[in-house]
C-alpha cells in the first residue's frame, strides 16, 4: 500500500450515493465487509498453489499480488470454480493518509 492509502473494506452492496449526500443521512451509508470476512472474487489468476499470498486490488474487481500503489485486501484463502476467496484484513489506514 502507498503511504497515503485508506482501504475500509469491500462494499457489501451496489449503491449510488450523490456527492451532495450528507454523512448523517442514513440512506447514504454503505455497508462494507471487513476482517475476518472471506469474500469471493471472480478470478482465474490464482490457483490453490497461491494460498496464503497477500492479495491487492489493482483495479475495480481485479486482484493482484503486486503491492505497488494497490490497496491490500487480505490473504488468499481458497480458489474454487473460477473464484478467488480472500480473507480480508481491512480496514487499513496507512500512516500518511
Amino acid at each position: 500500500m502507498a503511504a497515503t492509502d485508506v482501504c475500509v473494506g469491500i462494499a457489501a452492496e451496489d449503491k449510488d450515493v450523490a456527492a451532495s449526500a450528507s454523512e448523517t443521512d442514513v440512506d447514504s451509508w454503505i455497508e462494507a465487509f471487513v476482517y475476518p470476512t472471506i469474500v469471493g472474487f471472480k478470478s482465474t489468476v490464482f490457483t490453490n498453489a497461491d494460498l496464503g499470498k497477500t492479495i491487492y486490488m489493482s483495479d475495480s474487481g481485479t486482484l493482484s499480488v503486486t503491492a505497488a500503489d494497490n490497496p491490500q485486501l487480505g490473504k488468499l484463502h481458497r480458489v474454487e470454480n473460477g473464484y478467488a476467496f480472500v480473507q480480508l484484513t481491512t480496514p487499513q489506514v496507512c500512516s500518511g493518509a
